[in-house]
């Protein structure tokens, strides 16, 4: 089966007719775009806190695979860059208006223990977008390029390097393997 049936078979059906062997064809030529590389480490804390939380004020579990969830951690970091912004504006606060005080939250960065949030003149987040590719030796997807949002204008921040590999193989020495109809990907894939 060539490269482009196999995909096709897996869009198509959902996976339910492919095999272990289809998907693991696919995955080396795979692209993941991300925009947070979230450091859960950095709040172990707080997640643990929220976990607690949860079962004891409200009997609701939040089992060990939902734990890092990005919906909670962007609730949590709104709550310290609202406190932020209220500790840097309380002397003035009084006499800030409800637009005055909602622009102390524009065109700025927060720092938050997971990730770093910013913000443009106009109150739009700004993503930095890393193009991934997966890896299956070390079975991840790696960051290969890093584009920084600045005023809604993506730039090349760092690229691992100037051709996409698979596994160490240029991509473009596996396209060219690929032409002449299937192709072994067994080394590169597993």
């Amino acid at each position: 089966m060539q490269m482009e049936e196999a995909v096709a078979s897996y869009l198509t059906t959902g996976g339910e007719d492919a095999t272990l062997s289809d998907f693991s064809r696919i995955l080396p030529f795979m692209f993941l775009l991300s925009l947070d590389d979230v450091s859960w480490a950095a709040v172990t804390n707080e997640t643990a806190e929220m976990k607690a939380l949860s079962l004891s004020r409200y009997n609701w579990t939040i089992s060990s695979d939902r734990e890092h969830h990005v919906i909670r951690l962007a609730a949590y970091e709104s709550a310290l860059a609202a406190a932020q912004v209220l500790n840097e504006s309380y002397e003035d606060l009084l006499s800030t208006t409800a637009q005055g005080f909602v622009r102390k939250f524009f065109d700025r960065s927060f720092d938050f223990p997971a990730r770093k949030f910013k913000t443009s003149s106009t109150g739009s987040r700004l993503c930095d977008i890393s193009v991934k590719q997966y890896h299956s030796l070390t079975k991840t997807f790696q960051a290969r390029q890093t584009f920084v949002d600045q005023f809604n204008n993506l730039t090349l921040k760092s690229a691992a390097s100037d051709v996409f590999t698979i596994d160490g193989t240029p991509f473009r020495q596996c396209e060219a393997a690929a032409v002449g109809g299937e192709q072994d990907l067994s080394s590169v894939a597993e």
